[in-house]
């Protein structure tokens, strides 16, 4: 140990761990020797190190070493260590994984789950011995059963309940080796078998201290081992246990004890074995603690075990330690760490604690056998077995002592520190520091540095606990660092770490030595959804803010995001800090429906729920939060009880009142309550009332939830019971949750509302109610006034008056607070909803039988299912208490004798006693406890008469049959009847029944349990208990089936209904509810035997109700304009509605007041039933009949639609003809009354035939009352809805080729066309083609909304769509119309007209027919050059054009609207063949195209075309874009470099230098042009402009377009390179708003992307960084104005040019020697040389592949090239080969990599465009599936924006704009999609249907979602949106309100009279360069803005205009600079 070593302190399981680990970072000594046999041979060693005083006998030691002349004791190190060594251990952490234990020395030790203690360990390894070599043990059959038993348990066990920190263990090295991260590990064992496997069990005496494991756990004591092989069980009492101890033990726990015994008369302990050789023990601590091991004839160095208490003499005191005897002939040491002196820590002298000769106890501490090496210590806290050495007790990790004393040190391995705190009241504690750890530099000698009693600084890093000293270091980086551990990390602290690896889930960052935390995925990025960042990669160093730290699993999470480690927000990392009003940041973790969940530091979770989150109005949660958003959140309430936290996320965040902590009904969110409906299959019991009988539970997830003693069971008093039978840990279920509250879930056990959840059928609101529906609830409460409420689930309740609970009306009243209690349940019938109020009314029945005869013969299964599901859920419970040791109910039958009662076996008795209830019968075959029970009249001589049978004599046999089993009452209830045991009864007695009988009576029985549901069966009552009743069935062999005595809609216990039900012996009707085949409790048969008719209230009951059919004479009392209120006898009204009245125009006339009419009864008129409904016009049969239909519909009581009604609805059929009454008419609607109660609403087109009778009003043709004739088209019951027509079949069936007449319900503006309702349910489009037979201009126009048009059905699409026809041919003849149907009618050459579809990059699209569309091109719109196409042919237009081609295979057609009818493009080219250029000439010419490589020029008289490349452009090198310099359309003048006649391409050059020698023409737009001073420096160029025009074809080259199909090859070629070129390029984010092109570029990729995660840089929107803000803009004209005011502007800058300029100047001496001729002439050949070089390059590069061999070899030598693929692409298009086009495609995307992002989306693009065209088997379909499969291989944003643009091309706004909308959705953050959003807007806001707001909206909206620092950007774009494709005057109001925010900003001013210049009004202009040229700036923006004022007064001004501005900018510079 001569030497320093290092540490990797990064290694948590490292020899010498320093802190930052969660194990406590236990100290090790440094060891040499890795090896797992340690350092010992293992051989005896006969060197006689010590001479014994005692006897001289040769000591067999190890570990006392001597060097030189002294002698110390060698530290127990790794390096010593060897398997099979034992040692005492303090366990310093628990978790599920295992336990970590601190060994002596500052060892630490792992021990896995399976290690820990025998009953974890594999039921294998159970019993067996350790590597000893001994033989396993033989274990007993008991204990061999109790472990296959016990395997499922120990799954369950938890060792943090087995074991806890502190404790001290004995451990067993069982293996040394390297960890996973290559340090030392040490791998242990404490299981008592592997420990104590050298143990005989006859050692173990009475008083001996041992380490038992606990077995089990009874009600008196443990069951206890010792883990040795032959030794018996031990038993420790409860009384003998501590209280401490007993709230600690569990199965598996290891403990100290002695094994007790009493004291006999001799003074001698006796054996304590009790019976069976069970060893009592006591686990006093005392007793064990003073437990002292002595010498016996077993002792040996193998049986030695650490924890051992020995008397000890002290045999030699060394420097650091101590050689000690034991036990006569052991001989051990004790080193300086253990020895006794040190009373609250290690001793600092060893040699002054303790004298030669000493007796002492002491502890083993290590045994090594295989060396015969022993270690002791004396330390206080192990010797008393009083761990006090806690984690609380020791320094915190990361304290620092300031005056630590030295108090020993060590030679070579350490320093032994005295830390005193600055409490005096505290003991000093003591700390070590390694030779490691005691300097930044190499220490040879630790004494030079660190005497005894200096003072030195130290810091905590870890500590020691087996030997009570904590682990210090006195490195100054050490002490300098801010912290060590995750001890010291807090939520809320700002880090600064280094990223060392990316994992996928997540960034793993060091944050000092030994110390990691995590940064998870959504916490890199600061963009919501991005889980990278290109930023965070290996070896960054940064910022980062702790979020929480898990201190218990060693674990801590950091984040990344800007927003949070700049935040200043208070850091809410408990419920102490969660304060209502508090506002902090925290991140989106979750978004809901119902609201977002935030996290917040620490662990804490908060929701803010749906009204919390200040939405719009039409704003869900998901479009405005994303995922990983940072939000500032408010705390509104805090509940910590719950454990939950309320937010708000609204501006804000208004602070609810701090009491309500439940908030409002039905709130979600703050424990995640599932839906009202929900079904939980399992939930586990927490906590049961007994005074309530509730139950509360733990739903999975830990949401907590209550069942209230009413839910339990359907059945109140099998329910009652059952909530009794549940304890806490006890899984329940299955539930339906009822409610959802803001702290837990309200739920039912009833099993009618969860069968009803599970298949839909419980509503929860009121849309899910349908009237005459059936529905199981539960009673919420009963008034005797209103009647019962019924709930559902949620809130949704309805009420059910007193007139519906009962069938029959009851004299008196009922009270319904009698007849229900609350919480039963109950089955409802809906008779009437009203929606039409707040809250719905929702009006119910539950009279038994009405509710019977509508829901079914087995409506009351659910309660006698839930009766014996209860009584085996209780069953179940007490078996699972019994098994597991608890007491059983008294008199409970066991499981075993349960499976031989099977109901309806035969059983044989012997009969017990005779008592007045019956007979008891003793069973000995099946439990000696059990008791049977046979009812006199169940006797084997019952005759069925009312006399009592003769009794049995005791100890009679009896034979009869189980008829039912109660376990709990434990008493059998047994059937000897000889009709229900089948026994013939004759004269000489009963007569058994043979083997065929019995086996066919079997037979019968078995048939019963598959019956179907709901078979009816005869039954004979058996049994009558208070739940149920017993039954046999007599048909099916004497089966025994059971039924409720109860009924759901009826109070329980009601004597009158039993008794009229079930009687003893009586035959009763039942139907079958479940059998064994249908899965009913335990295999019973199930029946529900039907309510009895009451004959109670005859008279004024039933006997009185008028039912349907009764004729009857009435008297008319009122007549109202539907309706007739007639007097009735005795009294009654009935009503006569119009529809009941015979036949006649206006039935309704013919009624007058006081008229007699005969009348015939339907029923009650509505639910009320004070008003009968009467008929006319029906027989007394037909009005049976239809009352019978509406009582089979639900309608039966007159409510809903009424009986007429509702047997109207039930029986119509589609096309069956009705008559009604009109009821009202309106415009367009016409009100028909079918029957009282039913009305149908008919459209106006349902209303007529005729096209003469739609044109005419509704009221001019019908009048209320008058009947009309009409046919039925649909009924609904449920909705009491009908659908009828006055129309003809024939007249309104929409077919082809039909001719019918339709109204016009919509416009379409733009030539969309015209769209016509041809009946209630169908509509149809008539296309623009389509209108009129003559072409004429906006033909739509000749029609209005509302008209009604004769139409011809042209065809009907499979999706229903319909093409009608307008055109009077059409409707004349029903055959072909003469429109053109295909491109085949097309013929070059033709004169066709059509209308503009739409407008884009590749043509204009005019529809000449709704099936055929043309393409022309941008160069064929017109004779002349088309400046805005799509302003010069906007939508809907109609033109007049020629055809130019026919492919009839594609379906596609060219046109031209040219005047001469050709092409434009191939005129050029024939041009180019003929017209004869000639090489020199100068010539002017257009500029057609500019590309970034040259300008095509096409030239004056011939019309040729020519290139100028960038090179002849200018004599200087163009730095940037050509489009800055020159745009199409501009006249230029060229010099003819070139003409290649054979390929006929022509080389033009502009540069100046060309035209030196020549004359300028006459007429130049230049000659005599007076030379301007301003424009005289020779580093102006050509004044910065717009380069929108640019822009726009940079996107049109990035389609696959067929316009390269007819253009020139060169053009095409160097077209496609350009699309290649512009692809590769976006516009940087964070720049300035406005460098680059101010269009929006949809298609190019955006660089949010990439720079939005860094916002370090400064916003451009602060008002100090105004004036520098134009310093991007290129100063292009300097020394203009310098010149015309007199002033220099940059005078030391032009200096240091002109000196730049001198050196320049300043050659070498070979330029000299050439004069300037030769120079120039020089120069000149080199130019020809290097133009004739490029020339031959593009001549290479134009010969473009003919045919796919030729792009196959293309692609083989540039396979990961977009732009050949690409071409590739195109030329199998051009060909018609869509399938092959699309198969490049494929190829293209598997042959470029994944990480050339930018070549693949190219690809992509042009797929997208391709399935857009000819996508299979739709486009739409096609493109949508590609556009799914790119995004997610892709860039998603890109993707977006290009199916954007996409669908706007083909003219699909609506899918443009939806998929935009979805863009802002996941891209919230990217200010290219919302301004592509907004672009839509405003190019829409002028549609018919479009919010005039909704720009306004979109902006609102993108400046809420954007970050600060893109907002100016995105109002200037939006503003230029505004002028140049919507309101140039909202787009200059928004100009003017930016500026008055950002007043200095001068690349804002510039935009905006860039703008103004273009809109072509001077004044405006003028003024708005006066403004600007007013502002306070800095001199160089104003001496931009003077020189663009200058400028353009040069263009447009004159003279005068131009000396003012002179002057101002002279003014200017007078004033600023004196």
């Amino acid at each position: 140990m001569g030497a320093k070593r290092t540490r990797d302190e990064d290694d948590a399981e490292e020899a010498f761990p320093r802190g930052g680990s969660g194990s406590g970072g236990d100290d090790l000594p440094r060891g040499g020797n890795t090896g797992g046999g340690g350092g010992g041979s293992g051989k005896k060693r006969s060197k006689k190190l010590f001479d014994d005083e005692d006897g001289g006998a040769t000591a067999w030691v190890a570990g006392a070493k001597k060097v030189g002349d002294g002698k110390y004791v060698e530290l127990l190190k790794y390096k010593n260590l060897r398997v099979g060594m034992k040692v005492l251990g303090v366990v310093t952490e628990v978790n599920d994984r295992g336990l970590t234990v601190s060994l002596p020395n500052g060892l630490k030790g792992t021990v896995t789950r399976a290690e820990a203690s025998d009953v974890l360990a594999p039921a294998s390894k159970r019993g067996k011995k350790g590597p000893d070599g001994d033989d396993p043990s033989e274990a007993s059959e008991s204990e061999s059963e109790s472990e296959e038993e016990d395997e499922d348990e120990d799954e369950r066990l938890d060792l943090t309940s087995m074991f806890q920190v502190g404790q001290i263990l004995r451990c067993k090295v069982r293996q040394l080796g390297k960890g996973k991260s290559g340090g030392k590990r040490i791998d242990l064992s404490t299981r008592l078998s592997q420990v104590c496997s050298n143990i005989s069990g006859h050692s173990l005496t009475d008083g001996m201290a041992v380490p038992a494991c606990v077995n089990s756990v009874e009600d008196h004591g443990y069951v206890l081992s010792f883990g040795c092989s032959d030794s018996p069980t031990g038993f420790l009492p409860r009384k003998s246990c501590p209280q401490s101890l007993v709230d600690t033990l569990v199965r598996g726990s290891i403990l100290d004890v002695v094994i007790a015994g009493d004291e006999g008369k001799d003074g001698k302990r006796a054996r304590s074995k009790g019976p069976g050789g069970v060893m009592q023990c006591t686990a006093d601590p005392k007793r064990v603690a003073q437990a002292v091991t002595h010498e016996g004839d077993g002792a040996a160095m193998s049986t030695l075990l650490p924890g051992m208490l020995v008397n000890a003499r002290v045999k030699a005191v060394l420097a650091d330690g101590l050689q000690m005897n034991f036990m006569t002939y052991f001989t051990a040491t004790v080193d300086a760490f253990h020895v006794g002196g040190g009373v609250h820590g290690a001793a600092p002298d060893p040699a002054a604690a303790h004298k030669t000769g000493e007796r002492v106890r002491a502890r083993v501490l290590y045994v090594d056998a295989a060396a015969k090496r022993v270690g002791l210590t004396l330390r206080p806290h192990l010797v008393t077995l009083e761990a006090s050495v806690r984690a609380g007790a020791m320094p915190k990790p990361g304290t620092i002592f300031e005056t630590a004393v030295v108090r020993r040190v060590d030679t070579a391995i350490g320093v032994l520190l005295e830390l005193k705190s600055e409490n005096e009241n505290v003991h000093p504690t003591f700390g070590y520091c390694h030779i490691s750890d005691a300097a930044d530099e190499h220490l040879d000698k630790l004494e030079k540095r660190f005497k005894v009693g200096k003072k030195v600084r130290a810091r905590v890093i870890g500590s020691r606990a087996m030997d009570s000293v904590a682990t210090v270091s006195c490195k100054s980086t050490v002490l300098d660092q801010p912290f060590l551990s995750l001890e010291e990390l807090v939520p809320g602290m700002q880090v600064r770490g280094e990223v060392v690896a990316v994992e996928p889930y997540g960034a793993v960052v060091k944050l000092a030595p030994g110390v990691k935390a995590l940064c998870p995925p959504n916490h890199i990025s600061d963009i919501p959804g991005r889980v990278t960042n290109a930023k965070v990669k290996e070896g960054l160093s940064a910022k980062f803010r702790v979020v929480s730290v898990d201190r218990v699993k060693g674990r801590a999470v950091v984040t990344h995001k800007k927003q949070l480690i700049r935040s200043e927000l208070p850091v809410v990392a408990s419920l102490d800090d969660a304060t209502p009003g508090t506002t902090t940041h925290g991140v989106v973790t979750g978004v809901e429906p119902y609201g977002v969940f935030v996290q917040l530091y620490g662990n804490l979770r908060g929701l803010a729920g749906l009204q919390d989150l200040g939405l719009a109005a039409d704003q869900t949660p998901q479009e405005a939060f994303a995922v990983g958003q940072v939000v500032r959140a408010t705390v509104i309430r805090s509940d910590r009880g719950e454990q939950k936290i309320k937010l708000s996320l609204a501006p804000g965040g208004a602070v609810a009142n701090g009491n309500d902590l439940d908030g409002t009904p039905g709130e979600k969110g703050d424990v995640g309550a599932p839906e009202p409906g929900t079904v939980v299959e399992s939930a586990t019991v927490k906590r049961v009332d007994e005074a309530t009988g509730n139950v509360q539970v733990t739903l999975p997830g830990g949401v907590p939830g209550v069942v209230t003693a009413a839910q339990m069971s359907d059945h109140p008093l099998t329910g009652a019971g059952l909530s009794q039978a549940f304890a806490p840990g006890d899984e329940i279920g299955p539930l339906v949750a009822l409610e959802a509250k803001p702290r837990r879930s309200i739920l039912s056990r009833k099993a009618s509302l969860v069968e009803a959840a599970r298949g839909g059928t419980l509503p929860e609101d009121i849309s899910g109610v349908v009237v005459g529906a059936i529905y199981p609830g539960y009673v919420a409460s009963a008034t005797a006034n209103a009647g019962v409420f019924v709930r559902f689930l949620g809130r949704l309740t309805g009420l059910a008056p007193p007139s519906q609970l009962t069938d029959v009306p009851v004299a008196g009243g009922v009270d319904p607070e009698e007849m229900f209690a609350l919480g039963q349940t109950v089955l409802a019938r809906v008779v009437s909803v009203d929606a039409t109020v707040e809250p719905p009314r929702l009006s119910l029945s539950l009279a038994p039988r009405g509710v019977a005869a509508s829901s079914g013969v087995t409506a009351e299964a659910p309660l006698i299912r839930s009766i014996f599901t209860d009584v085996d859920v209780a069953d179940r419970l007490a078996d699972e208490r019994a098994a597991s040791g608890g007491e059983a109910p008294e008199g409970f039958l066991t499981a075993a004798a349960n499976e031989k009662l099977k109901v309806g076996e035969e059983i044989k008795g012997v009969v017990h006693a005779v008592r007045e209830y019956g007979v008891l019968v003793d069973m000995p075959d099946v439990d000696p406890d059990a008791v049977g029970l046979v009812a006199f009249h169940q006797l084997p001589n019952a005759n069925g008469d009312n006399e009592e049978p003769k009794h049995p004599a005791e100890g009679e046999k009896i034979t009869g049959r189980v008829l039912d089993v109660s376990r709990r009452e434990g008493v059998v209830d047994i059937g000897a009847r000889p009709s229900l045991t089948g026994a013939k009864v004759g004269k000489k007695g009963a007569k058994a029944l043979t083997t065929a009988e019995l086996k066919k009576r079997k037979a019968a029985q078995a048939g019963a349990h598959k019956l179907e549901i709901g078979s009816k069966v005869t039954a004979e009552v058996e049994l009558v208990k208070p739940e149920y009743a017993v039954l046999s069935l007599p048909d099916h062999g004497g089966a025994i089936a059971y039924a409720s005595v109860n009924l759901l809609n009826r109070r329980f216990n009601e004597d009158e209904v039993e008794t009229e039900r079930f009687a003893v012996g009586r035959k009763v009707t039942a139907f079958v509810a479940g059998n064994a085949a249908s899965g009913s409790p335990g295999d019973r048969l199930l029946l529900t035997v039907p309510a009895a008719k009451s004959n109670k209230g005859a008279g004024s009951g039933e006997a009185s109700a008028v039912g349907a059919g009764l004729a009857m004479e009435g008297v008319v009392k009122e007549v109202q304009s539907m309706q007739a209120i007639l007097t009735l006898p005795n009294g009654r009204k009935g009503r006569l509605h119009a529809t009941e009245l015979a036949e006649g125009a206006f039935p309704m006339k013919k009624i007058a007041v006081g008229a007699t009419l005969n009348v015939v009864t339907l029923g009650p008129a509505g639910d009320r039933g004070n008003m009968l409904e009467l008929t006319v016009r029906r027989s007394v049969e037909e009005s049976r009949e239809i009352a019978r239909a509406a009582t089979d519909a639900g309608g039966g009581d007159g409510s809903g639609a009424g009986i007429a009604g509702t047997a109207a609805l039930a029986t119509l059929s589609e096309g069956d003809e009705i008559d009604g009454i009109v009821s009202a008419v309106s415009a367009d609607t016409l009100a028909i009354a079918v029957a009282p109660g039913l009305t149908a609403r008919v459209p106006k087109i349902e209303t007529g035939d005729s096209i003469a009778a739609l044109r005419k009003a509704l009221t001019s043709r019908f009048t209320v009352g008058e009947r009309v004739k009409m046919t039925a088209l649909a009924a609904d019951v449920a909705r009491k809805k009908i659908i009828v027509t006055l129309r003809s079949a024939d007249k309104r069936n929409v077919v082809e080729g039909a001719k019918i007449a339709g109204i016009v319900s919509k416009i379409a503006p733009g030539g969309g066309g015209v769209f016509v309702q041809l009946n209630s349910r169908q509509h149809g489009r008539v296309h623009v083609t389509d209108i009129a037979d003559d072409p004429r201009s906006e033909p739509w126009k000749l029609h209005s909304v509302g008209e009604a048009v004769e139409v011809r059905v042209l065809g009907v699409g499979e999706g229903g769509e319909v093409d009608l026809s307008m055109k009077s041919s059409a409707l004349k003849s029903k055959g072909s119309s003469n429109g053109i149907s295909s491109v085949s009618q097309l013929a070059p050459g033709a004169h066709v007209s059509g209308f503009v579809k739409q407008v884009n990059k590749g043509g204009c699209f005019v529809a000449i027919s709704r099936s055929v569309d043309a393409r022309v091109k941008m160069c064929n719109l017109a004779d002349t050059f088309v400046s805005d196409p799509a302003q010069e042919f906007p939508k809907g237009k109609l033109v007049k054009g020629t055809i130019l081609s026919v492919d009839e295979s594609s379906g596609r057609a060219e046109m031209t609207l040219r005047s001469d009818g050709m092409d434009a493009a191939a005129g050029r080219s024939q041009i180019d063949n003929n017209a004869h250029v000639e090489e020199g000439s100068v010539q002017m010419g257009t500029v057609r195209r500019v590309q970034t490589y040259g300008v095509f020029v096409t030239l004056d008289g011939s019309g040729r075309s020519g290139l100028c490349h960038i090179s002849m452009f200018a004599d200087a090198r163009i730095k940037d874009s050509l489009e800055q310099h020159v745009r199409a359309g501009e006249r230029v003048r060229v010099k003819v470099l070139q003409v290649d006649e054979e390929t006929g391409k022509i080389s033009l050059g502009m540069k100046p230098s060309l035209f030196a020698d020549d004359e300028m023409p006459d007429g130049d737009a230049g000659a005599g042009m007076e030379e301007d001073p301003l424009m005289a420096d020779e580093d102006e160029e050509m004044e910065e402009d717009d380069d929108d025009d640019s822009a726009d074809e940079a996107e049109e080259e990035e389609e696959i377009d067929d316009d390269d199909e007819d253009a020139e090859d060169d053009e095409s070629d160097e077209d496609d390179d350009e699309s290649d070129e512009d692809d590769d390029e976006s516009d940087e984010e964070g720049a300035d708003v406005l460098e680059g092109d101010d269009d929006v570029d949809m298609d190019s990729e955006d660089g949010d992307d990439v720079d939005e995660d860094d916002e370090g840089e400064d916003d451009s929107d602060d008002e100090d960084d105004e004036d520098s803000d134009d310093e991007d803009l290129e100063d292009d004209d300097k020394g203009a104005v310098d010149e015309d005011i007199g002033f220099d502007w940059d005078d030391d800058k032009n200096a240091k040019d002109e000196e730049d300029e001198e050196d320049a100047a300043d050659e070498g001496p070979k330029s000299k020697s050439k004069s300037k001729r030769e120079r120039a002439k020089e120069k000149a050949a080199k130019e020809l040389e290097l133009h004739r070089k490029e020339q031959a390059l593009r001549d290479k590069a134009d010969a473009a592949p003919e045919t796919a061999q030729d792009f196959e070899k293309l692609i083989m030598s540039s396979p990961r090239s977009s732009y050949v693929w690409l071409r590739y692409m195109a030329f199998q298009m051009s060909v018609g080969a869509y399938d092959e086009a699309r198969s490049v495609a494929e190829r293209a995307l598997k042959a470029i990599p994944a990480d050339d992002e930018d070549e693949r989306m190219n690809v992509w693009v042009a797929y997208l465009n391709l399935e857009n065209l000819h996508g299979k088997p739709s486009p739409r379909e096609a493109l949508l599936k590609l556009f799914d499969r790119a995004t997610k291989v892709a860039n998603p944003k890109k993707l977006h924006l290009t199916l954007a643009g996409i669908y706007e091309r083909s003219g699909q706004d609506d899918m443009a704009a939806q998929t935009l909308k979805t863009a802002t959705r996941r891209f919230g953050q990217s200010a290219k999609v919302w301004l592509a959003h907004i672009r839509a807007q405003i190019l829409h806001v002028g549609d018919k249907n479009a919010d005039p707001e909704s720009v306004r909206k979109a902006l609102d909206r993108a400046t809420q979602s954007l970050p600060k620092r893109k907002h100016v950007k995105v109002l200037v774009q939006t503003a230029l949106l505004e002028i140049r494709e919507g309101s140039v005057e909202r787009g200059r109001t928004m100009f003017e309100s930016i500026l008055r925010n950002y007043p200095k900003r001068t690349d804002i001013w510039s935009t905006y009279i860039d703008q103004e210049i273009k809109q072509g009004d001077p004044d405006r202009t003028r003024s708005l360069l006066e403004r600007a040229t007013h502002l306070d700036l800095n001199p160089k923006s104003m001496k931009f803005l003077f020189k663009r004022y200058l400028n353009f007064e040069r263009e447009v001004g004159d003279r005068q205009r131009i000396e003012h501005v002179k002057q101002r900018a002279l003014d200017y510079v007078a004033q600023k600079f004196g």
